[in-house]
């Protein structure tokens, strides 16, 4: 659904960096949509997706694994 959104022009869309914390995403319903019968249900249409951001421990770590690596097949090789 997020991708089906995200390649419609009329679909609102942004892009945040938030920084390490706790954060809230509110919004507010504007319209709502509606069900088979036409009655408001108080719920909108949409998607949210949100990306894993990895530590910097994490990639710090990841490197040093590489590079022992590198450094490993260099002595052997």
């Amino acid at each position: 659904m997020p991708d089906a959104a995200l390649a419609d022009a009329t679909f609102s869309r942004g892009s945040f960096t938030l920084g390490a914390g706790t954060h809230s995403i509110t919004g507010t319903l504007a319209v709502s949509a509606r069900d088979d019968a036409g009655a408001a249900i108080d719920a909108t249409v949409g998607a949210l997706r949100i990306a894993p951001v990895p530590e910097p421990a994490t990639t710090s770590l990841m490197l040093a694994g590489v590079a022992a690596m590198a450094l490993a097949l260099r002595r052997r090789g």
